[in-house]
């Protein structure tokens, strides 16, 4: 992958290159280690065109039937699925646009900011909504109660997810960034009158694009 960069008044050419299957292989370690989990019982009809599953990424994933569905043309089976939902960090995405040759995901990646899973701020804050609640209103209180209770049991089911930052260093050492050449801004000013086009670096990527107040240069016969 080829990377410009604008520094100052120079624009520096780089060639970006990277360990596909190492970096996949990170990939899988920061979705097991590192995703949000969260518990999920469903119960859903058995479909051969069933895709609730397809862009869902899951583990411990269980059904059992429990009954069925009678309609006109047949009877359905019905089964209770039980999974465990992961939510990756932002960082999974950045990796994909990566591997996708995404040159825009190639600064986000050095600017990329450490992801923990925490319930600690969702769980503070709904005790002081719930220190705010009147005893006398015992149905609101109750239900806020019914609140910190899941915000308590997804903090114990991610208890073992762990910081992104170790997978990030890893992931920096498979990205290899070699630096080609570099060209003066002024010197591109002279291409840019030359080829009457206009430039512009944005998100690693060199755009030409036609200057129309410029003259344009007719060949003519001698």
């Amino acid at each position: 992958m080829i990377y410009y960069e604008l520094d100052d008044k120079v624009i520096n050419k780089y060639e970006i290159t990277y360990d596909i299957n190492r970096i996949n292989e990170i990939k899988k370690e920061i979705i097991n280690n590192c995703s949000k989990i969260e518990h999920v019982e469903i119960e859903r009809e058995y479909s051969f065109n069933d895709n609730y599953f397809e862009n869902k990424l899951v583990k411990n994933h269980t059904s059992e039937p429990i009954g069925f569905n009678e309609y006109y043309d047949g009877t359905r089976s019905v089964y209770l699925h039980r999974f465990d939902l992961l939510t990756p960090p932002n960082l999974v995405e950045l990796i994909d646009r990566l591997l996708s040759d995404d040159k825009s995901a190639v600064n986000e990646i050095y600017f990329y900011q450490e992801e923990k899973v925490s319930f600690d701020k969702e769980i503070d804050a709904k005790n002081k909504e719930i220190d705010s609640i009147n005893n006398s209103d015992v149905d609101k209180k109750i239900n806020k109660l019914k609140e910190l209770k899941e915000l308590l049991e997804l903090k114990y089911i991610n208890r073992d997810q762990k910081s992104t930052k170790e997978y990030y260093i890893k992931l920096l050492d498979y990205i290899h960034v070699t630096f080609i050449s570099s060209i003066n801004i002024s010197d591109n000013n002279i291409i840019s009158d030359f080829f009457n086009m206009d430039f512009n670096i944005e998100n690693g990527n060199i755009m030409f694009t036609d200057n129309k107040n410029k003259e344009k240069i007719i060949n003519k016969k001698p």
